[in-house]
């Protein structure tokens, strides 16, 4: 029968013979993969341009995708800094934390470090945290990255968490903090020493503040006028009348410094809450000596140390001198005026 009358499907011979596969009904051609490193690099790249147009709703759509895809190993360093700055710029706070907390959990920490030895996209990170008060979410941050790094992030950094949390009534904890940083490797300085001491000042812990005062000189960091007025601050609202004297006289004999309006008038309310008129008064007198001129805060404070034992006289004869030499009374001067000669009699009689 000729070829082409075969039945189909029938096996053709050859002139010797040989039988011939028969061709297949189809080809199977192998599908080319694509790369996933390149396309994570592809998407990355894209990132970047986006970044640096300032394209962020667009950026933060890439990395969401990225995130989404759980890339692992294949996503860098440069992902999370490119995707903690979109965010960053978004004013997401949640993403911020959670991008973050990742990218401590996967070690992923080799970024640059700031001019003072930090990593400079955590000193970012944290300062925004602590911008939108979030001041435990930076505080666990930078504990994460010492922990994971074996170094501490910038001085600045800490101090950003410092300031917050003494702000936020929670001197303790800011202690705490200063203390892990120096513990790894980075020495407060005067700036974080005085925040701690005004932290505690606020909190009526005078003790607290005298121990940061103390540790000053281990972390060999000279106190300034700041730090004394602090001090006796911290002295005159813990009650400790006699400690604030002593700071006073230490600070009043530095030739580096000597006494001026504000560490006067810290002396003076502290006599104040003490009940101490006279020791206020002699405070006064020694402002006056000194050459320096008392304001509105010098005068109230005075008269509420007079009305506090009910010596109305020389609460009133202070009232008038302020209202004499142009001085407005604020609220507690006239309140404590009023209390005076509503619960007292004219010292003396």
């Amino acid at each position: 029968m000729p070829p082409s009358l075969l039945t189909p499907g029938t096996a053709a011979k050859t002139t010797d013979d040989a039988a011939v596969v028969p061709r297949p009904s189809s080809i199977e051609v192998p599908t080319a993969k694509v790369s996933t490193v390149s396309s994570i690099d592809d998407e990355l790249e894209r990132l970047k341009r986006l970044v640096s147009s300032k394209q962020w709703e667009a950026a933060s759509k890439v990395v969401q995708q990225l995130q989404s895809r759980s890339c692992g190993e294949l996503v860098g360093s440069s992902f999370y800094t490119l995707a903690l700055t979109t965010y960053m710029q978004l004013e997401r706070v949640q993403q911020v934390r959670t991008t973050v907390e990742s990218m401590l959990r996967d070690g992923r920490v080799a970024f640059e470090r700031s001019s003072d030895g930090g990593g400079g996209v955590i000193e970012q990170v944290v300062a925004f945290l602590v911008s939108h008060e979030q001041a435990a979410a930076a505080e666990s941050v930078l504990r994460q990255y010492a922990e994971r790094t074996g170094r501490a992030a910038s001085r600045s950094a800490y101090t950003h968490v410092v300031q917050a949390l003494a702000r936020n009534g929670e001197p303790i904890r800011a202690e705490r903090l200063v203390q892990h940083m120096a513990a790894v490797g980075v020495a407060p300085d005067r700036l974080m020493c005085n925040v701690l001491i005004h932290g505690f000042s606020k909190a009526k812990m005078g003790d607290a503040a005298l121990r940061v005062y103390h540790d000053m000189a281990k972390y060999a960091v000279e106190p300034d006028r700041v730090t004394f007025s602090s001090l006796i601050d911290a002295m005159a609202r813990a009650s400790m009348p006699d400690k604030a004297r002593e700071i006073f006289e230490q600070l009043r004999h530095d030739p580096r410094f000597g006494v001026d309006l504000v560490s006067c008038n810290s002396l003076i309310h502290a006599y104040a809450i003490a009940k101490e008129n006279r020791k206020a008064e002699g405070v006064f007198e020694l402002m006056i000596e000194h050459g320096i001129t008392p304001d509105s805060f010098t005068y109230s404070s005075l008269i509420n140390a007079h009305a506090k034992v009910q010596d109305v006289a020389r609460a009133a004869a202070v009232f008038a001198t302020m209202r004499r030499l142009g001085f407005r009374p604020d609220a507690m001067a006239y309140s404590s005026l009023i209390n005076a000669m509503a619960q007292g009699t004219v010292s003396g009689k």
